[in-house]
């Protein structure tokens, strides 16, 4: 090999080195972006409590099934909701989410102000993994329900809350 073959190899490792080094930040820089809009979609929710409903867990069922708490903080009775579970991890990391309606013309859900149901999110008993988690840490999730629309009894309709994605 001649001095000037060696030059232009050590000049092309140096330019792939330059490469991965760009990627590995670019990389780290995406990951702190959805960590921060992780966060921020955290706070939001709890800053400004707009769902209007808290959402806990309860406990596993000996058949996998997930059984959360959800309770009405409005300030009023409500007979009908529209919106969406949604379980991050501690880091606030997306794990699980599911819709949920229910129609205030049927009657199936009354909770007045500050009382608490018993909820079953469809869906989540087939999820083995997260419902492993849920029975050894269940600290370690964080629940949320984001209302779209809320039917409270005397027939008045909070919609547009959160803007479910």
């Amino acid at each position: 090999m001649t001095p000037a073959q060696i030059e232009a190899q050590r000049i092309r490792f140096e330019e792939q080195q330059a490469e991965a080094k760009q990627q590995r930040e670019q990389r780290a820089k995406e990951r702190e972006q959805k960590k921060r809009e992780a966060e921020e979609h955290r706070q939001y929710v709890k800053d400004t409590k707009r769902s209007f409903l808290s959402l806990s867990f309860a406990r596993v069922e000996d058949d996998g099934e997930v059984i959360l708490i959800l309770k009405n903080v409005s300030g009023k009775d409500i007979k009908g909701l529209r919106g969406g579970y949604r379980m991050e991890n501690s880091d606030g990391a997306y794990m699980w989410s599911s819709g949920l309606t229910i129609d205030p013309n049927i009657g199936q859900l009354f909770i007045a102000n500050n009382e608490s149901k018993e909820v079953r999110p469809y869906g989540l008993k087939n999820k083995a993994d997260k419902v492993e988690i849920f029975k050894s840490t269940p600290k370690s999730v964080n629940f949320y329900f984001e209302s779209n629309a809320i039917t409270y009894m005397d027939d008045s309709v909070e919609e547009k809350l959160v803007d479910l994605k």
